[in-house]
C-alpha cells in the first residue's frame, strides 16, 4: 500500500515549557468536578455515547489555557505544512480537557463534521491535535492513538501518550484510541489530555 495513504502527522515532544505542562496537569488533577461524560456529534445530535466512547470532558482548562493556545498559534504554519493543509484563517477553535480512566476508548471515527451535523458548526475542522498530560509515575497502559489509512489495510500509525507531547494530523483522517486500562482507576492516574481542533470557515476554499 502506497505511503501516501498513510495521514501526515506531526508529533512535538516537550511542547510547552515544563510550569505550562504542569500547570494544565495540576488543573485536571484537582478539578474532577468539571468532567462529565464526553459526548459525540451524530446526525446533528450531540450527546453521550458510551458504545462509542467513554471518557469524562470538560472545556475548562484553568489559566494555562492561554499558554496553551499561544504555543499552538506559533507552529500554526509548521503544523500546516507537516500534515499536509495549506495555512488558513482559522475561523474558531474547539477545545476540551479529556481524562480517559480505567475502560476509556473512542472507537475509530474522523472529526470532521459531514451532512446533517456540518451546517450547526462555524466551520470545518481541519487541523485535529491532542496534547497529552499525565503524572511522571505513569499508572495506566493502553490508550494509544491509531492513525488509520485513508484507503486499504495498511498498518495504522501507532503513537503512545507521552506527557507534554503534542499530536497533530488532518481531521478527515481516520483514528482511534484504544482502551486505556488503569488499575484501582483513581482519578489521578488516568490519561489525561487536550483535544483541540482548528477550523477554516466553510466558504473558505484549501
Amino acid at each position: 500500500m502506497s505511503g501516501s495513504l498513510i495521514p501526515k502527522f506531526a508529533m512535538i515532544d516537550n511542547f510547552l515549557p515544563t510550569e505550562s505542562a504542569q500547570a494544565l496537569l495540576d488543573h485536571a488533577l484537582e478539578n474532577a468536578g468539571l468532567f462529565e461524560p464526553a459526548k459525540v456529534v451524530d446526525t446533528g445530535s450531540h450527546e453521550v455515547k458510551a458504545h462509542h466512547r467513554q471518557a469524562l470532558a470538560t472545556a475548562d482548562l484553568g489559566d494555562a489555557r492561554s499558554q496553551f493556545t499561544a504555543a499552538v498559534e506559533a507552529h500554526f504554519e509548521y503544523l500546516c505544512k507537516a500534515v499536509g493543509i495549506a495555512p488558513f484563517p482559522i475561523a474558531a477553535w474547539d477545545v476540551e480537557m479529556a481524562a480517559h480512566r480505567d475502560g476509556g476508548f473512542f472507537n475509530e471515527h474522523i472529526d470532521t463534521k459531514t451532512a446533517a451535523n456540518r451546517d450547526q458548526h462555524i466551520g470545518d475542522r481541519m487541523i485535529s491535535m491532542v496534547y497529552y498530560l499525565h503524572r511522571p509515575e505513569v499508572a495506566f497502559t493502553g490508550g494509544d492513538l491509531l492513525l488509520k489509512p485513508y484507503l486499504g489495510n495498511a498498518e495504522a500509525v501507532r503513537i503512545t501518550p507521552e506527557h507534554n507531547r503534542l499530536v497533530a494530523f488532518p481531521s478527515i483522517a481516520r483514528h482511534q484510541v484504544e482502551t486505556v486500562h488503569v488499575p484501582g482507576d483513581a482519578w489521578q492516574d488516568a490519561r489525561f489530555s487536550i483535544n483541540c481542533w482548528l477550523l477554516r470557515s466553510s466558504g473558505d476554499q484549501a
